[in-house]
């Protein structure tokens, strides 16, 4: 074997040869089967539990020329079993062949590996939904942008865009509908992001943007402008056109002092800003937008002691009927009395109970709330008056609304006839099929129900007509200056002119103008809300205003012809 080149070691018995094998691994085995101490079969099932050892070519050279015996040695994982008499060249081959199959093994396993390892390192620096690099490249890239593009005075943004609402359309239509979605939004912002400019996604909604090439603020806006863009053109879900808006924020450095997690923390709080102001928007980072972090954390930290302790109320603002000028019944409207920070809007706490699911049982205690008030005003003024009940998409999906609802009209013992629930126009991003059996479930109960918000993005009018709502809510964008702007009151005009072929009421919110009151008592609307009559009122002062006004009087408009 040596005059052959090869280096042999050998060992005086089996557990010898065992040691040798397992301090250093050889790159073949030659053994015995019959050896003092353990003997070859023992040492090949202990060789091949061995994880060094696994590939390392075992050959038996043996006397023992029966077949059980050679049947064994290769059932146990020997290589090659040759028998004496045998001759030197026979050994040299059997040799040569077994180390050519290592060869080939390893050099498979190593291909193998090469892929597994190129993988590996896709998967962890791209995102495997939307395939753009995800935040380990992107940071990766950042710092060899910084090094090789590096110019002092250039100025650097920093853009995260995330999708408003996706939540209730993942909530709606489920987790298909919204990866389709994310991964359309990758495909048209790859077209509009041009190097040297970078894109990624970072997973949970969010997109980042790393724009070079704005030398000003008209510039960054113009961009800024086309990425939402990008965003709000329509996607088609199962035949269904729909239609998502986008909120950005900006982080703006010198390359020179730009650091990757104060861009992130800078951009994702002015993003955060936007989302405040109602999405659908972009922001710009101020030192400012720090102290409103630091109000969101207070309120997210306190709203789920809040309801234990007592911190919030319902106000109420009155429905009018336009023909009678008569209040027939308020819309319940949540409002946080903290006891540092004072009144919290709702749009600023809402949105985090949605998130955080705290929606839950601060709606079932505005419900009994709501439900208990409206008993007392039914008990001291006639004729009846409704109350009208906020319903997410979240609560209207709850397993137990149905029970929370049967149980709050029992235990306040109002009629059920006096309850109105207002379901927001996201729900309709839900099939049909189910809105109409929680519409009828709802109604099972001696319910009515709303749409509230209509026209604000989500429904038409004829899926509208699919669903028997009793009452149909114009969004107050559409009401504002209805009297001189032409586009809303078309709008206001279809939606009168439908809901009444439909058989139910139509009710516009937001009314501030004896213009827009006029506009619609002349066009037939049924009720109106806004601060032109009242704005949201306590308890004690809603019970007031029933007292000292129950009726508005109205100056006579003459209906079109």
């Amino acid at each position: 074997m040596e005059i052959a080149g090869y280096e042999v070691i050998g060992a005086a018995n089996g557990n010898q040869g065992l040691v040798l094998a397992q301090q250093e691994p050889p790159n073949a085995i030659l053994c015995d089967v019959r050896l003092p101490g353990i003997d070859g079969y023992s040492i090949l099932m202990a060789i091949r539990q061995h994880a060094d050892l696994l590939l390392v070519p075992f050959i038996f050279l043996t006397a023992c020329a029966d077949k059980a015996s050679y049947r064994q040695g290769m059932e146990l994982g020997a290589d090659d079993y040759i028998v004496k008499p045998f001759t030197r060249k026979e050994v040299l081959q059997a040799l040569k062949t077994q180390l050519e199959k290592r060869e080939q093994v390893l050099v498979a396993l190593n291909q193998k590996l090469t892929q597994a390892e190129a993988a590996v390192d896709y998967l962890t620096h791209y995102d495997a939904l939307t395939f753009l690099p995800n935040k380990y490249a992107l940071e990766k890239q950042f710092q060899e942008l910084i090094t090789e593009l590096a110019v002092p005075t250039m100025m650097l943004n920093w853009v995260e865009l995330s999708l408003d609402h996706l939540s209730r359309l993942q909530n709606a239509l489920g987790d298909r509908a919204k990866e389709q979605v994310l991964k359309e939004v990758a495909q048209r912002l790859q077209k509009t992001v041009i190097a040297p400019n970078s894109l990624a996604y970072l997973g949970e909604n969010q997109f980042c943007i790393v724009l070079l090439n704005c030398p000003d603020i008209e510039s960054l806006q113009n961009s800024l402008t086309r990425f939402q863009d990008c965003c709000a053109e329509p996607f088609m879900l199962d035949q269904r056109e729909l239609f998502v808006t986008s909120s950005l924020g900006v982080a703006t450095e010198a390359m020179a002092g730009a650091e990757f997690d104060t861009l992130r923390v800078q951009a994702n709080l002015a993003k955060e800003e936007a989302l405040r102001r109602g999405g659908n928007q972009f922001q710009i980072y101020q030192p400012s937008l720090n102290q409103h972090l630091q109000q969101s954390i207070t309120i997210r930290n306190d709203l789920y002691q809040a309801l234990e302790r007592g911190q919030f109320v319902l106000y109420y603002q009155p429905f009018v009927e336009l023909k009678t000028g008569r209040i027939f019944g308020a819309e319940a409207l949540i409002r946080w009395i903290h006891p540092e920070q004072g009144f919290i809007s709702p749009e600023q706490f809402i949105p985090i109970a949605e998130e955080s699911g705290f929606i839950i049982p601060l709606g079932e205690w505005i419900m009994h709330q709501a439900c208990q008030d409206a008993w007392f005003w039914n008990e001291q003024h006639n004729p009846p008056l409704q109350v009208s009940i906020n319903l997410s998409a979240r609560q209207l999906n709850h397993p137990q609304l149905e029970a929370v609802i049967s149980r709050t009209l029992h235990a306040t013992t109002i009629d059920p006839k006096l309850v109105k629930l207002e379901l927001t126009e996201s729900i309709l991003l839900q099939n049909s099929e189910d809105i109409q059996h929680q519409l009828s479930t709802l109604r099972s109960l001696g319910l009515q129900v709303a749409l509230d918000d209509f026209g604000t993005g989500y429904s038409s009018f004829s899926y509208i007509q699919q669903l028997a709502f009793d009452i149909i809510k114009i969004d107050r964008t559409f009401v504002t200056d209805i009297d001189q702007n032409q586009k809303n009151a078309a709008i206001a005009l279809a939606v009168l002119q439908m809901t009444h072929n439909l058989n139910c009421k139509v009710i516009a919110e937001g009314v501030s103008t004896v213009g827009e009151l006029e506009f619609l008592r002349k066009h037939h609307c049924d009720a109106i809300q806004g601060y032109y009559f009242s704005p949201p009122l306590p308890q004690d002062a809603f019970l007031h205003l029933l007292e000292t006004q129950p009726r508005f009087d109205l100056d006579p408009v003459q209906p079109t012809p």
